[in-house]
């Protein structure tokens, strides 16, 4: 295919539109998922699951290609940078608040309204006309609770957002916010009496409906008399045993068996389970993450039939699963690990992968895999690969500078030189959608990017080189943090060395952004071919790459 296609101009438009492709953009439209790992397989049973991968590895893609498979679920997706800023208790409010309202604005439209759909009455005659038809009148009956109930619990978690992190009070107001709790609570709700609800279901209803009271009564009681709380001073000055501390957490741990009922409430009538997707949770600080997980993971291992679970989507390592001195969850055992990276050891299967996801980002431009490929000259397809590290986003940018500038030289084939340039304008948009782990100070990595610049692209002349595969926890981090920045490239683990023998390391590939300089290499550069095999199926260039091990010095600083 000609590179001055139409088609192409299509191709670029559609790009452009996968670029800005976000988790809140689900619609009902195909989305296609190149799957050779069976990921949404995976992603399809109702536990909790970790979808890990940098950034343009194809974890938002993935997220909404589930969404829209698995459509007759209840499906919520949040990306997480909008509420990183947000404390613990109101991230998980507004992710509960957020939930609760889907289900029950699709309950309300869909089987509730069916049930009154034909019936130009009240809810009560409505009821009476299906006394003959007892299946019809207990599901509506049900149907009305459940709506009636989710209000009471939305309105309760809306309440409690505003609630101070903390309180404290003296001990005789106790009295006073227990008494009028203990008036409301003689009060059965208004559904309980009215309707008779009975059994197994009563006894849901009336526990739940007392747990939201109690907590909205303490809630609305300290609203109304905010007088009666003590500051810092006063709480010094009056002895222990005379205050008390409430806490927005513990109400909201309070309210955990409420919610969980609510979700398997709802599967009961509608037989829907109910999911969560947090895509870029990396974005929310590390210390708050562990409260938020547990919190979930607990509504999971109280749901039944997986009438809850949650997906989180994160760059890898970039999770804390647990608190401080805990080691409650693991990702092996408590989720379901989807690792979207790939490494650059079987470059002729990645680029097929690559390949695969652009002519398939839109069926009806009929591209095919040979079409993308006939637009590189001699292996500059390879070297476009090299060029964006195998990330699926990075070679979409790219395909697009590419043939913005192979046409205007006038060219009909991408060549080296094309993608020594166009690499460069890549780089910009790592420097724009950079994320660092909060440990791990920018200066570290920009110092560790100078030094990976002065040791094996000045000294050596080169893009590749070893690190030992057992580094302490620290170097871990800031070589973790480069790859998730996509400045270094894994090209594969645990290699060996033909320069130090009984020994294996870790081998790299330094961006080439940090080496290409307009149309071309530095010059005397080197560029490695890893890939690239002899007679004796040994790869030289990476067997020979230098080995950077001076990174304990900087870590050390």
């Amino acid at each position: 295919m000609d590179i001055f296609s139409d088609k192409i101009d299509k191709l670029l438009d559609v790009i452009e539109d996968f670029k800005k492709r976000r988790i809140a953009n689900s619609t009902e439209e195909e989305i296609q998922f190149i799957d050779p790992r069976g990921s949404l397989r995976k992603l399809k049973a109702y536990n909790c699951s970790l979808i890990l991968g940098r950034r343009g590895s194809g974890k938002t893609t993935l997220q909404l290609a589930s969404m829209e498979r698995n459509f007759k679920d209840i499906s919520v997706g949040v990306d997480c940078q909008t509420i990183r800023k947000r404390d613990e208790a109101s991230i998980i409010l507004f992710l509960l608040v957020k939930i609760l309202e889907k289900i029950r604005f699709k309950m309300e439209n869909d089987t509730y309204k069916e049930l009154t759909a034909k019936q130009k009455l009240g809810f009560e005659a409505i009821v009476n006309m299906f006394k003959q038809q007892q299946v019809k009148k207990e599901q509506l009956i049900r149907c009305k609770t459940f709506l009636d109930f989710t209000d009471d619990l939305i309105k309760s978690l809306k309440t409690l957002e505003n609630f101070p992190n903390e309180v404290t009070y003296r001990t005789n107001f106790e009295g006073s916010v227990t008494q009028e709790l203990q008036e409301n609570m003689k009060h059965e709700s208004q559904l309980n009496s009215e309707f008779n609800l009975e059994g197994e279901i009563g006894a849901k209803y009336k526990s739940i409906g007392a747990k939201i009271k109690t907590v909205s009564g303490i809630v609305s009681n300290f609203q109304e008399s905010s007088e009666k709380t003590l500051n810092q001073t006063e709480t010094i000055a009056i002895q222990s045993e005379n205050i008390k501390v409430v806490r927005k957490v513990d109400l909201l741990d309070d309210l955990k068996d409420s919610i969980t009922e609510l979700f398997n409430e709802y599967y009961v009538i509608e037989g829907k389970h109910v999911v969560l997707f947090l895509d870029d949770f990396y974005q929310i600080p590390r210390e708050k993450q562990p409260r938020i997980i547990h919190y979930f993971h607990d509504i999971f291992k109280n749901s039944t039939g997986g009438s809850f679970s949650f997906k989180i989507c994160s760059l890898p390592n970039s999770l804390k699963l647990n608190f401080d001195g805990e080691a409650i969850l693991s990702p092996s055992d408590d989720f379901t690990s989807i690792n979207l990276d790939y490494n650059l050891s079987d470059m002729e299967s990645l680029t097929r992968y690559l390949l695969e996801i652009t002519s398939s980002l839109d069926r009806n431009l009929e591209i095919s895999i040979s079409d993308i490929e006939g637009l590189f000259g001699n292996e500059a397809l390879l070297y476009t690969v090299v060029a964006t590290g195998g990330i699926p986003r990075d070679f979409l940018i790219m395909l697009g500078e590419l043939v913005t500038i192979t046409r205007l030289n006038s060219r009909n084939k991408i060549t080296r030189e094309d993608i020594y340039q166009a690499s460069r304008e890549l780089e910009k948009d790592k420097g724009e959608n950079i994320e660092f782990d909060s440990n791990i100070t920018p200066e570290l990595i920009d110092n560790t990017r100078a030094l990976i610049n002065s040791e094996i692209v000045e000294k050596h002349k080169t893009n590749v080189f070893l690190y030992p595969n057992n580094p302490t926890l620290k170097e871990e981090a800031i070589i973790r943090n480069l790859v998730n920045a996509r400045y270094l490239h894994v090209i594969k683990e645990s290699v060996s060395s033909e320069n130090v023998k009984r020994k294996l390391f870790n081998a790299y590939l330094v961006d080439m952004s940090l080496y290409a300089t307009g149309k071309r290499l530095k010059p005397n550069f080197k560029f490695r071919e890893f890939w690239k095999r002899d007679d004796n199926s040994r790869i030289k260039d990476l067997d020979s790459a230098p080995i950077l091990s001076s990174i304990t010095e900087l870590v050390q600083q």
